[in-house]
C-alpha cells in the first residue's frame, strides 16, 4: 500500500518553495559522479599547467611558504579554495615522492621548478584516498610544492604530506612512470564518451604497472576507473567485472576509499539495468563509511538512490524511510540541488 502522510499536491508546492520549476517528474540516480575519481590534471589532458609562478607573488603575500624535508611530515587543516605554498632544495637527479593523505577535502597537488615552469600536477584521488606526485629533478635548486583544496569556503578539511628523498631506484622510475599513465589516462576520461576507449587502453596500461610494484590502492584505484568508462560506453557486463575486481583488491587491502567507490560503482551499474535489489544491497554496504566520515552530500545521494530503488519495487513506505532523511540533509547543509531530487523522488512515491 502506497503511504498517504501528504498529498501529491502538497509536494508540487514544496517543490516549487524550492526555486524550482518542474518540467518532468525526474528519477534522480544519486551515487558519486565519477568524474570525482579521474584525473583533472592539465598536464593529464595534454594542455599548458598552470605556472606556479604566476600566483607565487599572491600566495607570498598571505602567507609563509614553508620548507619541507624528508622524514618530517606536515598535517594542516585546509578550507576549499585555499592553497598552501612549500619550497624544498632538491639536487639535479635526486628523486623526490610527494605523499599526501587527503582527510575529508579533495586536493590538488603541483609541482614547479626553480624557474617556476609546472613540472608536474595530479588531482586522481577524491577525499579520504591518498595522492601520489613523483619526479627526478632535472636541475638542481628550489622547487616549489601547491597543496589546492577544492570547493567552496565552507568546505574544510585536513591533508598529511609526507616526503621521500633519494637517488632513483628502478621501482622509482617505474612508479614515476605508473603515474603519468595514469594521470594520462584520467586526461582522456575527461574528454567524454567518444575518448573512452583510449582512455580505457591507458588505464589498462597503468593497471598493468600498478600490478608490478603491486600498489593495491591504485590497482584498485584503475579498475574502478576502467569500470567507469565502460559504464560510459554502456558495456555493462564489463563495468561490473572490473567493478567486482576493484571492490576485491580493495577488501583485501582494508582500503576504504576504493571500497566506497567500487561499492557506488556497482550500484550505479545496477540501477541502470533495473536490478534494483543489488543497487539496495552495494548502497546498503556503503552508507555506514560514509556516515562514518561525515560526508553528508554523498549521504544524501545514497539515501536518494536506494529509496528511488525501494520505490521502483514498489515498497512505497521503504522508499520513504530513505527519501524523506536525504531530504532533511538537503535542507541541512543548504544543498538546492539533493533538495529537487529527494522532492521529486518523494512526489513519484505520493504519486504511486
Amino acid at each position: 500500500m502506497r503511504p498517504r502522510t501528504h498529498g501529491h499536491s502538497t509536494l508540487l508546492r514544496l517543490i516549487q518553495q524550492s526555486g524550482y520549476r518542474m518540467l518532468a517528474i525526474i528519477v534522480a540516480v544519486a551515487f558519486l559522479p565519477w568524474a570525482q575519481m579521474e584525473a583533472v590534471s592539465s598536464r593529464a589532458a595534454g594542455r599548458p599547467g598552470p605556472t606556479i609562478r604566476k600566483r607565487a607573488s599572491a600566495v607570498q603575500a598571505s602567507q609563509e611558504i614553508t620548507a619541507l624535508l624528508p622524514g618530517k611530515p606536515v598535517e594542516r587543516e585546509i578550507a576549499g579554495g585555499q592553497e598552501h605554498a612549500y619550497r624544498i632544495a632538491l639536487q639535479a637527479g635526486q628523486f623526490v615522492r610527494f605523499v599526501v593523505e587527503q582527510k575529508g577535502i579533495d586536493v590538488a597537488v603541483a609541482l614547479a621548478a626553480p624557474d617556476g615552469k609546472q613540472v608536474s600536477a595530479v588531482n586522481l584521488i577524491r577525499a579520504g584516498g591518498v595522492e601520489s606526485l613523483s619526479v627526478v629533478a632535472e636541475a638542481g635548486g628550489d622547487y616549489h610544492l601547491a597543496i589546492r583544496a577544492a570547493g567552496a569556503s565552507k568546505t574544510r578539511g585536513a591533508y598529511l604530506l609526507r616526503v621521500e628523498m633519494r637517488e632513483p631506484s628502478a621501482q622509482d622510475r617505474q612508479r614515476i612512470a605508473a603515474e603519468a599513465l595514469a594521470v594520462k589516462a584520467g586526461g582522456l576520461s575527461q574528454q567524454g564518451q567518444d575518448a573512452a576507449p583510449q582512455a580505457i587502453e591507458k588505464w589498462e596500461q597503468a593497471l598493468a604497472a600498478w600490478r608490478e610494484l603491486n600498489d593495491k590502492p591504485m590497482i584498485a584505484m584503475s579498475l574502478i576507473s576502467i569500470g567507469g568508462r565502460y559504464r560510459v560506453l554502456a558495456r555493462y557486463d564489463k563495468a561490473i567485472e572490473y567493478g567486482e575486481q576493484a571492490l576485491s583488491v580493495a577488501r583485501e587491502a582494508k582500503d576504504q576509499n576504493n571500497e566506497e567507490q567500487a561499492l557506488n560503482l556497482l550500484a550505479y551499474i545496477y540501477f541502470a539495468l533495473n536490478r534494483y535489489e543489488k543497487v539496495i544491497e552495494y548502497g546498503e554496504q556503503v552508507l555506514p563509511t560514509v556516515r562514518e566520515r561525515k560526508d553528508r552530500p554523498v549521504e544524501a545521494n545514497i539515501l536518494i538512490g536506494i529509496g528511488s530503488s525501494n520505490y521502483n519495487l514498489g515498497r512505497y513506505q521503504k522508499a520513504l524511510e530513505y527519501l524523506e532523511p536525504a531530504l532533511a540533509i538537503a535542507r541541512e547543509i543548504k544543498d538546492k540541488t539533493l533538495e529537487a531530487s529527494a522532492l521529486l523522488n518523494l512526489s513519484l512515491v505520493y504519486q504511486g
